[in-house]
Formats: structure tokens, sequence, C-alpha cells
């Protein structure tokens, strides 16, 4: 895209044409999926199923794609949680809406034909997206801090924290760019516009001081972990810990360096383990499986996987994902709709990748055949799916976190105004993006772009528009 052009960027002429080639390339795929599906099951069930995944896309034509590019803040370089906050003068841009929406743009086909991010959005927006992400940045420690919850709120929230710093560094490596000052994680930072006189944060002076004091040594993490109840809240201790893997994975480099005969990832993956209830392949205690025991799955199955380790007892948590999917109960989050399908794509890649037992093959036949039994009863799960999507879908084609209400805190820091019935980055991205890639990956094919050139035209249209009218929305 040439940046010196004057808004509007593509005209409406320009837009309708494209429409019109991308309605002949939307059905070359549909048409392709058919026959791969023809293939696998038959052409009736193929047909049905189609006609199924159909019915979830025509719920995503909406004006999810212009909700998105309304929340980008051209003077900030930031995206917005929510319409109540960028229309709230105490709420400000912040990092996982940011990631979010990017990844909105990536993987809802908005960017397909497109190389890199950077080519995706004009020049000036990367620029900002990069110029913001560095600015929260502290120069002591290497975390990013967002200036309105304050450094003493954040630090009091591993989650969050841990979070930030994950998005944060995946924000920059998706523009080719480099943090400030070194990071935690290892990042080297590139010293522009530094403040500080030294690109070595603490992270990078001293490796211990900028460490969490539970992860200092095998007895302090021992001990956090023992005051954690992942039996009663699996969700809650998995995202606490899958939220400071990447750190974990630092810290026992740093060990090995030293010749230190424990790793903390080990520590923490033994410990979960001797928490799990093998029949179920859940935390839950009890053997019913119930949306509790699944969403506390995802989290834990994350922070397996991100530290590298094999998940245990791999075949009952498919199964027992599998079989909440048609549960005849209401869904009170979109994580609900999500998490059954997220853990076991998560299941399936850790199966491939980390597990090295005799037993390997085994547990392949036993999953490949749970994944059969869907595949054939593919159009009656899609459609149980988009059941529980309605109640969180929204007039603007955004979704809500809540079936009536947005999630006003994200990782215990407010992000939009209580009690609002408006859709949210988080809720938005899970229900388009995330759910729709995992239900095609679990069921064995290619997630077919929701939006196309037409859809990514408007999108940038929108943003030249708000930033020449001088909108920081």
């Amino acid at each position: 895209m040439n940046n010196e052009k004057e808004y509007p960027v593509y005209s409406a002429e320009d837009i309708e044409k494209q429409k019109a080639l991308d309605v002949k390339e939307k059905a070359n795929n549909w048409q392709r999926l058919e026959e791969k599906l023809t293939s696998d099951v038959g052409e009736e069930l193929a047909k049905e199923t189609v006609k199924a995944f159909g019915e979830l896309y025509e719920l995503f034509e909406g004006g999810a794609v212009d909700w998105f590019a309304n929340l980008f803040d051209a003077e900030c370089g930031g995206y917005y949680y929510s319409n109540s906050a960028r229309d709230t003068a105490c709420f400000r841009p912040d990092l996982e809406s940011t990631y979010q929406s990017l990844q909105f743009m990536s993987g809802s086909g908005l960017g397909v034909g497109i190389s890199s991010q950077r080519e995706i959005m004009p020049e000036w927006a990367t620029k900002g997206i990069v110029k913001f992400t560095k600015s929260l940045q502290d120069p002591e420690n290497g975390y990013f801090y967002h200036p309105q919850w304050g450094k003493k709120m954040i630090d009091a929230r591993p989650n969050r924290r841990g979070r930030d710093l994950t998005w944060a560094s995946r924000i920059l490596q998706r523009f080719g760019e480099k943090p400030t000052y070194d990071t935690p994680l290892g990042d080297k930072g590139d010293g522009k516009g530094a403040e500080a006189k030294s690109v070595n944060s603490a992270a990078s002076a001293d490796r211990d001081s900028a460490v969490a004091e539970h992860l200092r040594s095998r007895e302090a993490f021992e001990e956090y972990l023992s005051k954690l109840d992942v039996n009663g809240d699996g969700y809650t201790v998995g995202n606490l810990l899958e939220s400071q893997a990447d750190q974990i994975l630092v810290r026992d480099s740093v060990l090995a360096e030293r010749g230190e005969n424990y790793r903390l990832a080990d520590i923490m993956t033994d410990w979960l383990t001797s928490k799990q209830n093998p029949k179920t392949g859940l935390w839950t205690q009890y053997d019913k499986i119930d949306y509790l025991g699944i969403n506390g799955l995802l989290k834990i199955m994350d922070a397996y996987h991100r530290v590298h380790k094999e998940f245990p007892h791999a075949v009952e948590a498919f199964r027992s994902a599998m079989q909440i999917l048609e549960a005849p109960i209401e869904p009170t989050t979109v994580c609900f709709v999500l998490n059954p399908w997220y853990a076991m794509t998560s299941l399936l890649d850790n199966i491939e990748k980390y597990n090295s037992s005799e037993d390997k093959e085994e547990i392949n036949r036993a999953v490949t055949k749970i994944r059969r039994e869907m595949l054939l009863n593919a159009p009656r799960l899609i459609r149980a799916t988009i059941k529980k999507l309605k109640i969180f879908h929204k007039p603007d084609g955004s979704f809500s976190y809540m079936p009536r209400l947005s999630g006003p805190n994200s990782q215990g820091l407010p992000v939009a105004i209580y009690g609002t019935n408006e859709g949210d980055v988080n809720a938005t991205y899970i229900c388009i993006v995330a759910t729709t890639s995992h239900v095609f990956t679990v069921l064995g094919y290619k997630l077919l772009p929701i939006y196309y050139k037409a859809d990514r035209m408007r999108y940038l249209n929108i943003l030249e528009k708000n930033r020449k009218n001088g909108i920081s929305l």
C-alpha cells in the first residue's frame, strides 16, 4: 500500500470489484473442501458438513472487521479492549488487546497472500505499534508496564506481568523489531531511544534480581506450588503457571549453566501430574466431565506444552474434551466454547512433539479413532458450537466474554466499563478465529479464510480515515 495516498485509499468501486473476485475465490475454497470431505466420508456427509461450516461462517458476516479497525488508536499505536474502553478517558490501549487484534488480522484471512504483518498494515500504523510496545518497557527489570495500572499492581499479579512480557515480545518479533532493553526472556535490547545508560536491565546484569522470588530456588518454588489449589481451581492455577512458562524455561537455562541438579519445569510438571485424575485426564477429583474441568485442562495443558513436557493421560483428556462439546449446559463465558476444541488441538500437538514413550503408537491410534468418530458427527458438533457462540454474539458483529457482559477485567486488572453489554477483543478473537481454527484442526482440515481482500481494503480505509480525521479514538 502507498502510504502517501489520501483517504480513501480504496474507492467504493474498487472494493465492489474486489468483492466479486472474492466471491469466486470463496466458492472455490468451499468446493475444494467438499471434495476432500467426499473422499474421506462420502458425498452426503461431506455436503452436510460443508453446510454446517457455512452456517458457522454466516455468524461472522457482521461488522467484526470494521469493529476491530475502529479500536485502533492512531495516535497511541495500540488497540483498545472494547468500545467502552476506547470512549472512556481512564482507559488506554493494552498489549494483549493489541496482540489479539494483530492475530485477528493474520488468522482470519485478512492477511492471506501477504508475507508479513508489516505488509498487512500501513507503515505509519506498524511504526506506531512498535513505538507503543517499546514505550511500556521498564529499563530496570525489562518487563512491560501499562501506565493505567501501574507497576505495583502489575507486579502483584505474576500472570498479568508474565503475559504482557510474552505479548510484547511477540508483537516486536512480528515486525522484526527488538525491545529497547534486555528482557527476562533473554531478548536482547537494541538500545534505540533508551533512557538508561545501558540496555542491560536487571534481567541481564543480575540474573537473580529480576527473577520472581518463587523462581529463585527449588525450595521457594516447591513452597509456592504447595499453596496452589489446582484440584479446586485448575483454570486459575493453570493460567498462573502457563503465563510464567517462558520465564521458567529461561530460569532453567541459568540453572543448567550453573550446574544445578534440578529444573523448575520438572518440579512443576511432576507436581501437576501428581494431582491429575488419571480416569479423566483432568484435575477435578470427581470423575464427572464438566466445563470447569475442561477449562482447567486447557491452561494446565499449555503449562506442560510451553515447557516442552509430555502431557500424561492424553487419551483420557482428549476423550473428556470431546464429551463436553455437546453438553446441554449453557456456557457462562466464551472459554467454555473454545477450550474443548483448543485443548484437543494442544493435545494433538503435544503428542506429536513431546511424547517419546513406548505407548506413543497406541496413543496415536486411540486419538485417531476418536477424531474419526468426531468427523463422522461433524455437522452435529459444528452446530452445537454455533448454538453456543450465538449466546455471545452482538449486533455490531463482535462477541462478549459473558452472555450479556463484556469481561471488565483481564488478569485481575480493569480493561472496560463494568456492566456493559458489549463485545471485547478477547472474546471476539476467541469466537471468530480461535474456535473456528481449532474446529478445522481437530477434524483434520486446513482453516478456510473467514474474510478476504475486500474486507482488508475496508479495514485499511477505516484506519486511514480515523487517522486523517485526527481520531485517536
